[in-house]
């Protein structure tokens, strides 16, 4: 092409300086498209370039092949790609932005965490399911085990050893102890327990000499009781709860007292599921007395032993309480 010029300027004898200007000018035009079409390339993915027949309906366009991309929209911050800030990663780009409503999708209740340990809140609160039942120790048992027959009335007995009432004045000897337990096992591993307790008081003075009686005690409580190992027929628990105590005594000046007061029964013990009906149990109840009128603040704690028979009906019947409807 620059010898066509060359020659053409040749021929060309009396155009004077503009032609010759016009040809040069020509030449440089001529060399500058060659050099670009040399360096050419192929536009990539992240320049960011649609065509117009990107968005163009096709002409046999059918319904049946209907694709709707939602929630995107094309955005171009020209001043970001001017001022060299666009981010490189066209995916972590601004160019896409988000216009879907779509709500997220929730976390499962089972995913979520709670202060509140599964299965201690009755009738409101979840369950632990049987699949998670026992901790694989204390011989587990087949089926529901001790969930078959949640409800149980025991007797029992034993003796307690206390702290002096009136220090110094009536002094606790250890003392004939019985009663019965009512309770509700509305969870594999959680329970709830009443206790009606009677104590025949063997009381001595300063001199540990006998005060005659009669001395007597009457304790009711409302205990929670965990059972770590959950369905197994060893079924060792932990209790605590809240309770009162009525105390009926005579002191070594021979006058009679009648003082009510609050405590807070803590401790431990054992259960054997003897057969489906019957278990037996072992309960070491230390009751935190707390002094008022003419007694003093003191520990009274309870050995005994009993036997507990364990029954199905339901004290309350709520709908969630589906899944136990088998239950007899």
């Amino acid at each position: 092409m620059i010898q066509r010029l060359l020659s053409l300027k040749s021929v060309v004898t009396g155009g004077g300086r503009a032609m010759r200007l016009s040809l040069l000018l020509g030449v440089a035009c001529c060399w500058q498209t060659t050099g670009v079409r040399a360096d050419e390339r192929i536009p990539s993915d992240r320049d960011g370039i649609l065509t117009t027949s990107f968005f163009e309906t096709p002409a046999d366009y059918s319904s049946e092949y209907d694709v709707t991309l939602v929630g995107y929209s094309l955005a171009t911050d020209e001043a970001a790609v001017q001022s060299g800030s666009a981010v490189q990663d066209p995916y972590k780009s601004t160019i896409w932005s988000s216009d879907s409503s779509t709500p997220q999708p929730l976390v499962p209740e089972a995913d979520k965490k709670s202060w509140i340990p599964q299965g201690v809140v009755p009738y409101i609160g979840p369950r632990t399911p049987d699949a998670e039942k026992d901790r694989g120790i204390g011989w587990p048992l087949e089926g529901r085990g001790w969930r078959t027959r949640p409800l149980s009335i025991s007797g029992f007995s034993g003796f307690t050893v206390g702290e002096a009432l009136i220090p110094g004045h009536v002094i606790q000897q250890p003392s004939f102890y019985g009663g019965l337990n009512l309770g509700w096992d509305y969870d594999h591993f959680w329970g709830i327990e009443k206790r009606l307790g009677f104590g025949a008081l063997s009381l001595v003075d300063g001199n540990h000499h006998s005060i005659p009686g009669p001395n007597l005690s009457i304790t009711g409580e409302y205990r929670l009781m965990y059972y770590p190992l959950g369905d197994a027929r060893v079924r060792p628990f932990v209790t605590a709860g809240l309770g009162w105590s009525d105390f009926y005594f005579q002191d070594d000046h021979a006058d009679k007292h009648l003082d009510t007061v609050g405590m807070v029964p803590f401790g431990l013990g054992t259960k054997y599921l003897y057969s489906d009906n019957v278990a037996l149990r072992v309960d070491v109840i230390d009751e935190l007395t707390f002094g008022a009128g003419s007694l003093s603040t003191f520990h009274y704690v309870a050995l005994t032993a009993g036997v507990e028979i364990r029954y199905s009906r339901h004290l309350l019947k709520m709908p969630w309480h589906k899944d136990e409807s088998n239950e007899h």
